[in-house]
């Protein structure tokens, strides 16, 4: 993979940096809806008492397919639920910061940026075309899951509904050049070696891990 390969992922609260909604148990979700929505966190409107059901049940649903169709395809994942990250497509850290700065400021985010080829474990790196909810959408229709709130404007991409290991994504995207404005959703099944990752690499010139603003 090719060093100048960057992504990113938004958070609001570094002490939680890679622990989903999907990560805790049940019981426990209802006091993070509420929080993410007290505070006007990144994507709380997802959490908003008329969403969080059919949202829920959407992300669950597409988590599992995920797991499913990697492991049943490829190899064992670490855990269940991933950490999400999207890719850029600048390859300098120059030009990602100009491109995420629209983005932490309107939602009063935070956004860790790393290079790609720096993270370790990659056999627990997988990716889809566009986000997976898009990605995974016919397959939401297909099994009665309320999957109305999902947009898509990008039609016949043949992988859709698919999910590929980390290893592929250069030759995937090379596969779609031709379609405008497509990114890729990179899942990371291993927080905790990822975790590590940050806490040794992440200063303030650091070259393959920083966190804006």
């Amino acid at each position: 993979m090719a060093a100048s390969t960057y992504i990113v992922h938004f958070f609001n609260d570094e002490t939680n940096l890679f622990k989903t909604v999907t990560m805790y148990p049940d019981h426990e979700r209802d006091s993070i809806y509420k929080r993410i929505v007290g505070n006007a966190q990144w994507n709380c409107w997802r959490y908003y008492e008329i969403n969080r059901k059919n949202y829920m049940a959407c992300r669950v649903a597409v988590e599992s397919m995920m797991y499913h169709d990697f492991t049943s395809q490829y190899w064992a994942l670490k855990f269940k639920h991933p950490v999400y990250f999207d890719t850029l497509y600048e390859n300098s850290l120059k030009r990602v910061e100009a491109e995420i700065h629209t983005t932490a400021a309107e939602y009063s985010t935070k956004c860790l940026v790393v290079a790609l080829d720096a993270l370790p474990d990659s056999c627990n790196i997988t990716f889809t075309v566009n986000d997976s909810f898009r990605s995974y959408k016919s397959r939401l229709k297909s099994d009665g899951l309320p999957y109305h709130f999902i947009s898509e404007k990008l039609v016949n991409i043949s992988d859709y509904g698919k999910i590929f290991p980390i290893t592929e994504l250069h030759e995937i995207q090379r596969k779609y050049t031709h379609v405008e404005g497509l990114k890729f959703e990179i899942q990371n099944w291993d927080p905790t070696a990822c975790t590590e990752f940050i806490e040794n690499n992440l200063t303030k010139n650091s070259e393959v891990c920083r966190i804006y603003p």
